[in-house]
């Protein structure tokens, strides 16, 4: 508050938001990502998003560490037990490696816990479509879906 030292309050106040680290978006917001093709691909052959199936991805920032979530769904599969990657928003990398679990909708199968990975200094989420890390079948249907949330350090 306005004319009282710091230590007399004991608390930071910020009525229109913080900025950290010289970013753009205030600390803690939640910033939506721009549909683009190239955020979407597989470990082999393709992984077909059309701007409708993303339905929500987007990613918040809290000092070092990223929060991302996303819901991508009516999605193809070109490939037999592939992994698929959502690529890291904001050109950032992942600092040290972790897991996370998602659900899974497999080629119109009943919807699953998948897991996730994410390889230190990686660039992108990779999804198995069960938790045992198997890939994903083939589909030409729009029946393949993934959704959840996870966070990371990054780098």
């Amino acid at each position: 508050k306005c004319g009282q030292s710091l230590e007399a309050v004991g608390a930071i106040t910020g009525d229109i938001g913080f900025y950290e680290f010289a970013r753009s978006t205030k600390l803690g917001h939640w910033t939506s990502v721009t549909y683009a093709a190239g955020n979407f691909t597989a470990s082999a052959g393709t992984w077909t998003v059309d701007s409708g199936d993303q339905v929500v991805f987007k990613y918040m920032l809290v000092g070092k560490t990223m929060f991302v979530n996303f819901r991508i769904g009516s999605t193809d599969v070109s490939n037999a037990l592939v992994s698929l990657r959502i690529a890291i928003p904001g050109g950032f990398t992942c600092a040290v490696g972790t897991r996370f679990l998602y659900q899974a909708t497999d080629a119109v199968g009943a919807p699953v816990a998948g897991i996730g990975l994410i390889a230190a200094s990686g660039t992108y989420l990779e999804l198995y479509a069960t938790v045992g890390e198997t890939g994903f079948a083939i589909t030409a249907g729009d029946n393949t879906e993934v959704k959840g949330e996870c966070f990371f350090e990054v780098a």
